[in-house]
């Protein structure tokens, strides 16, 4: 499952159990309830992408702007 996560300052992909964006690195172990509480409880966004979408992922956030991996 490929979770897309927006806060104020920066827009970043998790792979769960798999690989995560830098700024978010210590989500990628954690379980998608983990995530989805702890985004919750930040006031963050997270959006479910799609098997086809997610190419266009949000792994590389260097620059703040969606990069294909």
């Amino acid at each position: 499952m490929f979770l897309v996560i927006e806060a104020k300052h920066f827009v970043a992909g998790v792979e769960v159990g798999k690989r995560a964006a830098p700024i978010i690195q210590y989500m990628k172990d954690w379980s998608e309830g983990k995530i989805r509480q702890y985004c919750f409880w930040k006031g963050w966004e997270v959006k479910e992408v799609s098997e086809e979408n997610k190419n266009a992922s949000y792994l590389d956030t260097n620059s703040g702007i969606a990069r294909k991996w």
